[in-house]
């Protein structure tokens, strides 16, 4: 088939589908295999536009966005946005989050399970602003390093670009679109080198695949002697110990995950000065024992030995693995950081 006769095909296509409005096709529901972060604000579906131009364009390639910049669509200028991968802070749990803002208008995050080793797509969501029928939505995807593009409903291919604050070997995409409010968005397709569908298919998760391990409640500020970990919240005036829970043992096989996640060992909830806080301690998911990898976009502090990370966390080094602290500021995740003890394996 030459160029006209490829374009021909799109136009086609694309006429039948404009026509076919009154029976879309709908993205499959989510279940157990899908780890997609939903951060949609309203749901939407992927919208063809019926022009020669359009289809010209699903021919070409985007290059993806920055992970933090400014995009058009959002009201009646650029707006300034951020998107984050941070590690999944349940405990028990091996996996990862993924967080959008848009300043001025808010943001969304959502969290799954670590993806087995096999698949290309480690974490993908969209926010959406829109209150008619159409919205804009600005979306996201953390690949691996197999993963040389992505391609949209629309037949758009966004070209998948390296940053130094994800894991290593790790690649995103970031791009904008007009959806459809109220339906689910379509799931883009990764592509390899030489722009070839990869599958993508995901391990059932639970304790059997390793990415989600059995835990028990604890005292945060006497946590029990024995047990893999534990976090202490120490005693202070003001101060109130919400809860803590922790992984009744170790995993006794290394899970099958992508890249070097993190596991939870522990996790613990308390207000300080009437703020909320929540405290983890991660491990190297592979081997606990070993050094745990650098967090996404983590950097170091003006404070010795504090780092900070993606999606406001905070952080120092405990044992093989990291004491990582969310809440409302910096200089209280600071503070608090400091107070807290943490045993490690």
């Amino acid at each position: 088939m030459n160029f006209k006769d490829e374009l021909r095909t799109q136009l086609l296509r694309a006429s039948h589908e404009l026509r076919s409005e009154d029976h879309p096709a709908r993205r499959p529901a989510a279940g157990p295999r899908s780890l997609r972060p939903r951060l949609l604000v309203a749901a939407g579906a992927l919208v063809l536009a019926g022009s020669a131009a359009a289809a010209v364009a699903t021919l070409e390639r985007e290059p993806s966005r920055e992970l933090a910049g400014v995009a058009p669509g959002f009201g009646s200028s650029l707006r300034e946005y951020r998107v984050e991968l941070r590690p999944n802070l349940s405990a028990g749990t091996i996996g990862w989050c993924g967080n959008i803002r848009i300043k001025g208008i808010g943001g969304g995050s959502g969290c799954g399970l670590a993806a087995p080793a096999s698949a290309p797509v480690i974490s993908s969501g969209g926010l959406i602003r829109g209150k008619d029928a159409e919205g804009t939505s600005l979306n996201y995807a953390v690949v691996t390093a197999t993963v040389s593009a992505i391609r949209l409903s629309d037949g758009r291919r966004i070209v998948t670009a390296r940053d130094t604050r994800l894991p290593s070997g790790w690649r995103a995409a970031v791009w904008t679109e007009r959806q459809r409010v109220g339906r689910p968005p379509a799931i883009p397709i990764p592509l390899d080198a030489a722009g070839q569908n990869i599958a993508d298919e995901r391990a059932q998760h639970g304790t059997a695949s390793g990415r989600r391990l059995a835990i028990k409640q604890v005292s945060p500020t006497r946590p029990p002697t024995g047990g893999p970990c534990a976090i202490t919240v120490p005693r202070i005036t003001g101060r109130y110990a919400g809860s803590e829970q922790v992984i009744t043992r170790l995993p006794s096989r290394q899970p099958d995950v992508a890249g070097r996640p993190f596991l939870a060992c522990a996790t613990t909830v308390f207000y300080d000065r009437d703020a909320r806080y929540r405290a983890a301690l991660l491990l190297d998911a592979r081997n606990p024992a070993t050094r745990a990898d650098r967090l996404p976009g983590q950097r170091p502090t003006k404070a010795p030995g504090i780092a900070a990370a993606f999606g406001d966390l905070t952080l120092r080094k405990a044992g093989p693995g990291w004491l990582v602290i969310e809440g409302r500021s910096e200089r209280g995740r600071l503070r608090v950081l400091r107070q807290l003890r943490a045993r490690t394996p």
